[in-house]
């Protein structure tokens, strides 16, 4: 059944000096057959977790984007012709 998959890299670029920790990672989404929005959701999810992995930003202003996030995304629509 075609179905696609997704590879993804996330680096942390510009790291601050004597940084130890995380700097890069990779992921793999949809080797098996899957709906869009799971693939959008299993994106997202990686993002955010290399995201709070490697920056510091206060939990507050992250909920605040990701609930923009999920304003802009009801915006994406398809029509028919």
């Amino acid at each position: 059944m075609p179905h696609v998959k997704v590879s993804v890299g996330f680096y942390l670029k510009d790291k601050l000096e004597g940084h130890l920790g995380l700097t890069q990672e990779t992921w793999t989404i949809g080797n098996e057959p899957t709906t869009f929005g799971a693939l959008v959701y299993g994106f997202t999810r990686c993002l955010l977790g290399f995201y709070l992995a490697t920056m510091s930003t206060p939990t507050a202003e992250l909920n605040a984007q990701i609930q923009e996030v999920g304003k802009d995304i009801l915006n994406i629509g398809i029509t028919e012709e």
